[in-house]
């Protein structure tokens, strides 16, 4: 059985911040009341304590107002004490973040350009035989782009990457084209039925959940060309590069069109699902697609892709369910760790081959830290689940499958 850690989500540090935040708000609201408390007593008892403050029988109030109130008074101290108490909240908020962010920065970034330059000696360990290397190299298409991270930009910039074109294949009939997912693991599962097909294809399955509203599933496979040149094909290394510098890509331009093509509207729910490049390309479309308005997609599910980048940019409606074997060099190759946000569940299992394929393979690797994820009782993992219920609820499905490709 794979053990998990659970990073982020609804019951993350983020959240838990955020939580210290209401409360300092609060701490502020109640100081707020207790000044205008004070004003109210000084102002009501102000006009006849001035005509009577010679009066001996009004002294004991006159002290007792000025005790409660006064520059020294319970009330002044208290609501002084409040607002500190609230500011200082908020101060040791801001600096937590800070300091999380800056600490596991540099150490994901040490760790990531680590893994990204012993990259080769890793391989080395895990395969013996050269013909098994090659076999392997699609798998380890992102760790060796992690190496490019400090020149992103620029090189994406120089990457021809040319224009989508999407081709409708048809219905998938089969069983697994058929059957509507009701957990984490039929997700995955169903990516991995995907990913058996060619290079580009995706698919798009519309449901109605049991709350009557219509929301589509996209199935988004990873890489599966090693070709550096530019070509017809949308899985090879330049979507790598694009999509990991956060630029768009005709990968997912192609997702788009194929939804649109699929009659998805604005107003339906959509959950992406991607491995590895997959997995970015669906947060990069995500991202893309509910800035402009175009799509509504309300959830992401990604295996073995390094986000920890591109997540940072994502819309807070979007929420995302990362899954990362820890033995698999991909996910950290983008050299920096899944930031802790509220909308972002990251879990980490080791699953664990001797094998760069394997250790990033959808059914060896990633379909077991599914299935831990589904027994999981974690509340940040339990709320991603209740927030997807309308995707894992459906009686029936139907699937279109789509082959992207690229023009150049």
């Amino acid at each position: 059985m794979t053990a998990i850690s659970v990073r982020g989500g609804a019951d993350g540090i983020t959240a838990h911040l955020d939580d210290l935040l209401r409360v300092a708000a609060e701490i502020r609201h109640a100081s707020t009341a207790v000044e205008q408390i004070r004003h109210d007593v000084r102002t009501n008892t102000a006009y006849w304590l001035i005509d009577d403050q010679l009066a001996l029988d009004t002294l004991p109030l006159h002290l007792a107002v000025t005790a409660l109130v006064g520059p020294f008074g319970r009330l002044t101290l208290t609501g002084a004490a409040l607002e500190h108490l609230a500011s200082a909240m908020r101060a040791a908020v801001e600096l937590y973040e800070d300091a999380d962010d800056t600490v596991l920065e540099s150490l994901a970034g040490a760790l990531g350009h680590l893994a990204a330059a012993t990259g080769a000696v890793a391989i080395g360990h895990y395969r013996t035989a050269g013909h098994q290397f090659f076999d392997a190299v699609p798998d380890v298409t992102d760790v060796v782009t992690g190496a490019l991270r400090p020149l992103d930009h620029p090189v994406a910039a120089a990457v021809t990457d040319g224009h989508a074109v999407v081709t409708r294949l048809g219905t998938d009939t089969s069983a697994e084209g058929s059957r509507a997912p009701a957990s984490i693991t039929d997700l995955i599962d169903e990516l991995a039925w995907r990913n058996a097909g060619k290079h580009g294809e995706i698919s798009v399955s519309i449901l109605v959940g049991a709350d009557g509203v219509r929301r589509a599933i996209v199935d988004i496979p990873g890489t599966k060309s090693w070709n550096p040149l530019p070509n017809r094909d949308v899985t090879s290394v330049g979507t790598d590069i694009r999509a990991l510098a956060g630029d768009d890509t005709s990968y997912e331009h192609g997702v788009l069109e194929a939804l649109t093509d699929a009659g998805i509207s604005s107003h339906d729910q959509v959950l992406l699902v991607g491995h590895s490049e997959g997995g970015i390309v669906a947060v990069d479309a995500a991202r893309d697609a509910v800035r402009s308005g175009r799509f509504n997609i309300t959830h992401v599910v990604t295996a073995g892709s390094p986000i920890g980048v591109i997540a940072r940019d994502l819309p807070a409606s979007v929420q995302v369910l990362a899954l990362e074997n820890s033995a698999d060099l991909v996910p950290r190759c983008d050299g920096a760790a899944n930031p802790d946000r509220t909308n972002l569940t990251t879990v980490t299992g080791r699953v664990q081959h001797y094998s760069v394929g394997a250790d990033h393979d959808i059914e060896k690797s990633y379909e077991p830290l599914a299935a831990a994820t589904d027994r999981s009782v974690d509340p940040s993992i339990e709320h991603f689940i209740r927030s997807a219920h309308g995707f894992l609820d459906a009686p029936a499905v139907a699937t279109s499958t789509f082959w992207i490709r690229r023009r150049l």
